[in-house]
């Protein structure tokens, strides 16, 4: 526990933020939020503040920076099924022969194409 709490003034940060630019683009406008997206955004901030000192900047923009919070959302829609419930179907998924003749599932499987360029 005592680990976590030197994370706390960065999480600090990045939570004075989210509360700034949700002022800013919701509340101050009396618009409609989707905070679910907004929580994924403030969880990505954080993680990024924790891990590289830096928030990755979904927060600041307002915006899914680079398609990472699609990306992982179809990622998911995918690992989920398969590794909890099928994993004996995934051994091999994008070698298979099956996948590799069916464009309609091929296009199911994500694949990221792009390196984030908070990454660099």
């Amino acid at each position: 526990m005592s680990a976590l709490v030197q994370y706390e003034p960065l999480i600090d940060g990045t939570t004075e933020k989210f509360l700034d630019q949700t002022e800013v683009f919701f509340s101050s406008k009396n618009a409609i939020c989707d905070f679910t997206k907004w929580l994924q955004f403030y969880a990505a901030d954080v993680i990024g503040e924790i891990t590289y000192s830096k928030r990755l900047g979904f927060i600041d923009r307002g915006e899914d920076v680079d398609g990472i919070i699609s990306y992982l959302g179809k990622l998911f829609s995918y690992v989920a099924p398969v590794s909890l419930s099928l994993p004996y179907v995934h051994h091999g998924c994008n070698r298979s022969l099956f996948l590799a003749r069916s464009a309609r599932y091929q296009s199911s499987i994500p694949t990221c194409s792009k390196t984030p360029s908070f990454a660099f």
